[in-house]
């Protein structure tokens, strides 16, 4: 499929979506890939990993980087708040303790809903 859209002489544009970049034992060989992969002008990638040293060295100062646990920290601390809140049935001012705590549950969730 690569040789097929690097060769391509139409005006074809290509689109590639690979996912789990961080599952692979060899970061550097990906990252040689990816670079060859993004060197046509009529490829575009969308790649995605969790954090990794290599990969945000090599890619980390790009302008395209999206971290989804910052995307993701305000809205999951919302909810954590709403959860605690809902669950309380003392009359007892928590607010401070609930703030602390869905904070806490936010930060180290890293983006992964489920763990909120």
């Amino acid at each position: 499929m690569l040789k097929c859209a690097r060769e391509t002489e139409t005006s074809a544009q290509f689109c590639f979506s690979i996912d789990g970049l961080d599952e692979h034992d060899d970061d550097i060989r990906i990252i040689d890939l990816i670079k060859k992969l993004n060197e046509p002008t009529n490829i575009k990638l969308c790649v995605s990993s969790w954090s990794r040293t290599a990969f945000d060295t090599t890619f980390g100062n790009t302008g395209y980087v999206l971290r989804m646990q910052e995307a993701n920290e305000p809205d999951m601390l919302n909810y954590a708040l709403s959860e605690l809140a809902r669950t309380d049935s003392s009359n007892v001012d928590c607010e401070p303790v609930y703030q602390q705590l869905a904070g806490d549950i936010a930060k180290h969730s890293n983006g992964v809903w489920l763990w909120t």
